[in-house]
């Protein structure tokens, strides 16, 4: 099973990089899902739609922190990143 989010915060160093800890200064009570994952692949391309570079996160959830129903992997949605010299 697989879901797209089209907004999240995510620490990451790089494609296959494992956090163990991330702590906010907030705190976020507001929050519908919270997992601790594996990010498995990184990916950049156009937004033709929007005419903009996104970057798609996929993210191997190993720890489901809250959250009904999370699904064992879940593809991020970010705004920016490189394509090709761009």
């Amino acid at each position: 099973m697989e879901a797209f989010l089209t907004s999240a915060v995510l620490v990451a160093l790089a494609a296959g990089a494992g956090v163990t800890w991330a702590q906010t200064a907030e705190p976020l009570p507001a929050a519908r899902l919270a997992v601790v994952g594996q990010v498995t692949r990184v990916e950049s391309r156009w937004d033709t739609a929007s005419n903009v570079i996104v970057t798609y996160v996929d993210l191997a959830v190993t720890t489901r922190l809250r959250g009904d129903g999370v699904p064992d992997r879940l593809v991020l949605k970010q705004l920016g990143g490189q394509v090709g010299t761009i």
